[in-house]
């Protein structure tokens, strides 16, 4: 089924008319873009930490604004389809930072792609339920990256990703860290270096790697979709 972008969602339909509701909520709370009240030593955030939310959302990479940390700023209190957003959106975030950093979309001050993806998500992309509980499937990402106009290569061997991954290129990697729960995060390979963003749903800082399985850590590997450097704008 082809990917059906923000502009086409029908408010006739009870899915869109709820991705709409969740685009306005999520909009009006928007996202958390400075960081006075960050701490200096802290790396990462928990999900019940009580003061998650005084913490930005964004960090800088190659001149780009992008998204982190799940579970700082505003994430906590936005919706996904039913679902808390800092609990699911984990794949919203991976894909959104490798579209803004292969160009296919601005990194505005307002977040509005952002906001507009995830509503993109619920509609085309959610796993298991539409309750949006259990997030959404990352098969589905090479659907949206078709949508967008983005070139990508799709693996399923681990070993042959790390074989292929060159300097520029940008992945969005998904794993399985328990029976049902997975994880997925967007990560851009650096000269030697895998430097990874939002790779732990709390993390406030990139991970530096020097290969995907050196990141995974054991856990399992799911699928990677490759953006590589060549087609990148």
């Amino acid at each position: 089924m082809a990917w059906i972008r923000f502009d086409k969602l029908n408010k006739n339909k009870l899915i869109h008319r709820l991705a709409l509701s969740n685009y306005e909520h999520n909009t009006s709370l928007g996202i958390r873009t400075y960081n006075d009240c960050d701490c200096g030593n802290l790396d990462v955030l928990t999900k019940k930490w009580h003061n998650s939310s005084k913490y930005s959302s964004i960090t800088e990479i190659c001149g780009k604004r992008l998204l982190r940390c799940q579970y700082s700023g505003n994430f906590s209190k936005m919706k996904f389809s039913v679902a808390r957003m800092s609990n699911t959106c984990c794949e919203v975030i991976a894909v959104y930072n490798a579209l803004v950093l292969s160009g296919k979309i601005t990194d505005d001050k307002n977040f509005d792609a952002y906001f507009k993806l995830a509503s993109e998500f619920v509609v085309n992309g959610l796993f298991l339920t539409r309750s949006g509980f259990f997030g959404s499937s990352p098969k589905k990402i090479s659907s949206c990256l078709d949508a967008y106009g983005q070139e990508h290569t799709v693996y399923t061997s681990l070993s042959e990703l790390d074989r292929n991954v060159k300097d520029g290129d940008i992945i969005v990697v998904a794993y399985r860290h328990h029976l049902v729960c997975m994880h997925t995060y967007c990560c851009l390979k650096l000269g030697n270096e895998i430097v990874s963003i939002n790779r732990g749903s709390g993390c406030l800082y990139e991970w530096k790697n020097k290969s995907i399985t050196e990141c995974l850590k054991g856990n399992s590997f799911i699928i990677a979709t490759v953006i590589k450097s060549n087609t990148v704008e």
